[in-house]
């Protein structure tokens, strides 16, 4: 009889991954930036710069050609950041499963099989957090920052500025304060704020169409008085309006269609974020902003040098599952999550930002 073991290996529980996955509604990020591979350790992109086209200098014939600086775009290159964490069958599941058969079709077998990859489950979805925080993260502030304490409690800093020299902060971010910022509902005009960005933008060849915001955000635009202002019954009274009719008469307005992303997760000290962040509104154009770049983990180096202990099963372009048998005492099976993942943004000339 096989060993109950050898149904607890990387190729079920990816398939199970990949087939739990197939049902979900992609993260926002992950359609932003599609999924690329690498291998090695790092990432590089040429960011471009967006400006008005300049004229050609006047010239008398025969004189020599005047030199044009080429403005090019500016390499950026960094390491992957590393993500891998693990979790193990632990004293009660291990007599379980010596209990059971070695028959995924067994009703008992399979409820603990699946609580088992359920496990695995939890902690594939933990390395698409990662990957969709650096995505949100990017497209809000054009930097990325990440942190905790290793199991050693050492503590891991993993911070990337895609702007080192300011231009996109100060070329494509627009700050709104006091009276215009989107929380004074009375008094602020999000509607302006917005077309002045996408005239801006349209001036360098730009044509925004797209925008994300935070569910707070949104609230912040609903009770807005110049959107309120735009739903009138015939007799001047306010008109009941909700969120599908707001998007459709601003898209009407300004060319854009605004995205509430309010999907959550929770951080390593486990606290509830959105991946949005609040009061700001991102605009980008239509397509692909970059990548989602996944580079080579040392489990999948693993599988390419044969190292016999570990089966190893890569979803999602790059997370690696990773099963270990441990012969112990006691004699029972880890599983393994990691990835090296970051983001490239080559189109991040074409995003621009609204703060309040």
């Amino acid at each position: 009889m096989a060993d109950i073991f050898d149904l607890v290996e990387a190729k079920a529980i990816g398939e199970y991954v990949e087939t739990l996955a197939g049902s979900q509604e992609p993260l926002l990020g992950a359609t932003l930036f599609p999924s690329k591979k690498i291998i090695g350790l790092d990432m590089k992109f040429i960011k471009g710069y967006k400006q008005n086209a300049v004229a050609l200098r006047p010239s008398t014939l025969g004189s020599r050609a005047f030199v044009r600086d080429r403005i090019g775009g500016a390499l950026i290159q960094n390491e992957l950041p590393f993500f891998r964490e693990k979790m193990v069958i632990n004293e009660r599941l291990r007599q379980e499963l010596a209990r059971a058969k070695a028959d995924a079709t067994d009703p008992y077998t399979s409820s603990i099989l699946e609580q088992i990859f359920d496990d695995a489950k939890a902690l594939s979805d933990g390395a698409d957090v990662q990957s969709e925080r650096e995505r949100m993260q990017l497209l809000f502030g054009g930097k990325i920052e990440i942190g905790s304490a290793d199991k050693d409690g050492k503590e891991v800093n993993f911070k990337y500025d895609y702007d080192a020299d300011g231009n996109w902060a100060k070329k494509n971010n627009i700050k709104v304060t006091g009276t215009k910022a989107w929380s004074d509902h009375a008094n602020s005009n999000p509607l302006l704020d917005i077309q002045e960005l996408v005239d801006k933008a349209d001036s360098l060849g730009i044509k925004l169409t797209r925008a994300i915001v935070s569910p707070a955000t949104w609230r912040d635009i609903m009770q807005n008085a110049n959107i309120k202002a735009m739903f009138k019954n015939a007799d001047g009274s306010q008109k009941v309006f909700g969120r599908a009719q707001a998007v459709q008469e601003i898209k009407n307005v300004t060319g854009v269609t605004i995205a509430v992303y309010g999907k959550s997760f929770q951080d390593e000290n486990g606290k509830d974020k959105f991946y949005a962040e609040d009061r700001a509104c991102v605009l980008m154009p239509d397509g692909a902003l970059g990548n989602t770049v996944y580079g080579t983990t040392p489990e999948e180096i693993d599988l390419i040098s044969g190292y016999g202990n570990a089966s190893v099963r890569v979803v999602n372009t790059g997370v690696a599952i990773t099963t270990a048998k441990q012969y112990g005492p006691p004699v029972t099976v880890e599983t393994i999550v990691s990835e090296l993942v970051l983001p490239s943004f080559e189109r991040m000339a074409e995003v621009f930002v609204i703060k309040y």
